[in-house]
């Protein structure tokens, strides 16, 4: 055995012994594993087909689900909304009928109960509003139902200008104690550059310390379609991570993308919650606290200013 493929099987064994080692899971679904805008589709079968998987694998889990918008464009044959207003009226809309897709697949495959969460960012990250979400959702495990959470964007004007479900799973996921946050994205994890355009483009399957370079990696044009993208991903990471949680990043264009990361098959990201050690104790975001870090590396130029 080569040194190469030895280190690859030292790494798919970390990866399988995490994975084992999961007993709940928070996933994240963004808006386009849910609807297609541009070709004016909800991918029902998508959907469907993602939780007929959820129970085989054995494990407690949530979601933190985006779209509502998207839905209402899609299903009320709307334009894109232009103010923020008409982002709010369409969450008003679309929100009942998202959460539909959800309640009718849960039902219609496994007779599973399912219930609707709408939160701000306000309601976990305060403390009041924090011990609330944390009862409701013990509650909700006591009486067998599946959490199905979104932003409440109808009421919360600034998660729509500058929110992203990405970081309100991780919060989400503190809250709900559980041990591993998954982020489905547009691409099989973080990669130092653009695959599509880098061919020597090194993809990290495991992130032990996390350097500047894979935040500069993660503010560049590498990540997925969805508004957050991958910066706000390694975020949501490092807000998991306070917490113990560890992220796993994988690609979801086929339904059974989670069967896949179960089994060890699919190409994925992990980032161990102990990777951001050295940036607990600080306050801000990743992105400004590595600033701050490592003033040096950013007076070279290495980590983009936002």
């Amino acid at each position: 055995m080569t040194a190469q493929q030895q280190q690859d099987h030292t790494t798919r064994q970390h990866l399988l012994d995490r994975i084992a080692a999961t007993r709940r899971f928070m996933v994240k679904i963004g808006s386009n594993r849910i609807v297609c805008t541009e070709k004016n589709r909800v991918h029902t079968d998508w959907l469907r087909a993602f939780v007929a998987s959820l129970p085989s694998l054995g494990r407690e889990f949530a979601i933190t689900t985006s779209g509502a918008i998207a839905i209402e464009r899609v299903l009320g044959r709307r334009p894109a909304p232009s103010t923020i207003a008409e982002k709010q009226a369409y969450a008003a809309m679309g929100q009942p009928k998202l959460y539909q897709l959800y309640q009718e697949a849960f039902q219609r495959l496994h007779k599973m109960e399912t219930a609707q969460i709408l939160v701000t960012k306000n309601n976990l990250v305060s403390s009041e509003g924090r011990r609330e979400i944390v009862d409701t959702l013990g509650v909700l495990r006591q009486l067998g139902s599946t959490p199905i959470i979104n932003e409440n964007d109808t009421v919360a004007t600034e998660e729509i200008k500058f929110g992203d479900n990405d970081t309100l799973s991780a919060h989400a996921a503190c809250a709900d104690h559980a041990d591993t946050l998954i982020l489905i994205t547009d691409v099989d994890g973080l990669y130092s550059a653009n695959p599509n355009l880098d061919p020597a483009a090194v993809h990290y399957a495991v992130i032990d310390k996390v350097e500047p370079h894979h935040i500069e990696a993660a503010g560049g044009p590498i990540g997925d379609h969805s508004r957050g993208g991958m910066e706000t991903k390694l975020e949501a990471a490092f807000i998991a991570a306070k917490c113990g949680v560890d992220t796993f990043m994988i690609k979801g264009d086929q339904p059974d993308c989670l069967s896949n990361l179960f089994n060890g098959s699919t190409k994925c990201t992990l980032v161990r919650s102990s990777a951001f050690k050295q940036y607990f104790g600080h306050e801000g975001t990743l992105r400004q606290i590595a600033q701050r870090l490592n003033s040096s590396v950013l007076d070279s130029g290495y980590i983009a200013c936002p």
